[in-house]
């Protein structure tokens, strides 16, 4: 009930239980556990959701290219192979293809995150030996 309570169209409640069974089957697969948990989710929830409420209210549909955004956006930071099934997962959810759905850069998303004042921390991995 909190991410539906989160929600502000009845579009995007309608991809909730889409939203949520790519979550579990992403949560329960990943290589590396808990690596990806709730906050994950409930950010997919909240940045889907700000971006629907920054369209007109007729065209407030989940579009390929707003998933593709936010499934790289909160789900990024593992190995290509690891990220490319999450957003298989998702948009097969969803009923989308991602085929021809434009990808943003890693710059692009670090820079909307900063941009974006309601955004939860940015953590960016690196390679360190430390």
């Amino acid at each position: 009930a909190t991410a539906e309570g989160m929600v502000a169209s009845g579009n995007l409640k309608a991809y909730l239980q889409s939203l949520s069974r790519a979550f579990f089957e992403v949560y329960s697969r990943q290589q590396r556990p808990d690596f990806w948990g709730m906050r994950e989710f409930y950010s997919t929830v909240r940045v889907i959701n700000a971006e629907l409420r920054r369209k007109e209210a007729a065209s407030m549909v989940l579009e390929p290219g707003v998933l593709m955004k936010t499934v790289l956006r909160n789900y990024g930071g593992r190995p290509s192979s690891e990220l490319e099934a999450v957003v298989q997962e998702f948009f097969r959810q969803c009923g989308m293809s991602s085929t021809k759905v434009p990808r943003p850069t890693a710059r692009d998303l670090i820079e909307e995150n900063l941009q974006e004042p309601e955004a939860r921390h940015l953590m960016l991995l690196t390679r360190n030996n430390a």
